[in-house]
């Protein structure tokens, strides 16, 4: 994920009103579901391969699911930027069958959600 289309996602992040953005990181989470499917049933990757995968897109479940608290709760501030940068760093880590699998989790879930953040 190349640092204009984090730039994009962030802002579009930030048009988005509460309700928006718990709907959009409740679709992620399931998109990422996807990811992970899509990792273990990969027979070109090796099995420590796919471990290694599920390890990864889980570390963006774990902060999707994370962030709908945050969100919620407003438990502390959490900067688009930074949710965005440490999803764009875990995609471009994945093994190379995979990679962009992140991003287009996050894509398709903006293009789920439909808001005037599009």
């Amino acid at each position: 994920m190349d640092s204009a289309t984090q730039t994009e996602l962030v802002a579009k992040l930030g048009r988005m009103s509460l309700n928006e953005r718990l709907h959009l990181f409740e679709v992620f989470a399931h998109n990422l579901t996807v990811a992970a499917r899509a990792a273990w049933s990969d027979s070109a990757l090796s099995p420590e391969e796919q471990v290694q995968a599920l390890k990864s897109i889980n570390e963006c479940l774990h902060r999707a699911t994370a962030r709908i608290w945050v969100e919620r709760l407003h438990t502390h501030e959490w900067k688009d930027a930074d949710f965005v940068g440490m999803l764009a760093e875990t995609d471009k880590a994945l093994h190379p069958n995979l990679r962009g699998s992140v991003k287009r989790a996050l894509e398709f879930s903006f293009s789920s959600v439909g808001s005037r953040a599009q």
